[in-house]
C-alpha cells in the first residue's frame, strides 16, 4: 500500500464529506414532522442515506455524547476520510492484481 497515496486520499475525501455536509445544511430545506413543509425529496433522501454510509464512525460516537468537542468531531471525520481512503486502496490493489498477468 502506498502511504501518500491514502493520506492524500484520505484529505481529499475529508473534505469532499464536509463539503457535502455544508451543502445538506445550506441548500435542504428542515423538514419537521409537525411542520406545513413539503415532505423531503428523493434526491434529498439519496444525498441524506450516503451521508449516513458515509460518516459511520460519527454515528457510532453520537450516542455517547449529545455534543461531543471539536477536536473529537475533527477526529471522526479524519476517520472516516481514511476508513474511506483504505477501501479505496484495497480496491486499487486488487484491480492491479486483476489485470496482472500470470506467469508460470
Amino acid at each position: 500500500m502506498r502511504k501518500k497515496r491514502i493520506i492524500s486520499n484520505c484529505l481529499w475525501i475529508t473534505l469532499a464529506l464536509t463539503l457535502l455536509v455544508l451543502f445538506v445544511i445550506l441548500v435542504f430545506p428542515d423538514h419537521y414532522p409537525g411542520s406545513s413543509s413539503p415532505a423531503p425529496t428523493t434526491f434529498e433522501n439519496v444525498v441524506i442515506m450516503a451521508l449516513r454510509v458515509a460518516f459511520w464512525p460519527l454515528l457510532v460516537a453520537m450516542p455517547f455524547s449529545d455534543n461531543p468537542p471539536t477536536f473529537v468531531m475533527i477526529a471522526l471525520f479524519l476517520v472516516t476520510g481514511l476508513f474511506w481512503a483504505f477501501i479505496i486502496e484495497l480496491l486499487l490493489l486488487a484491480l492491479r492484481r486483476k489485470k496482472a498477468p500470470v506467469s508460470n
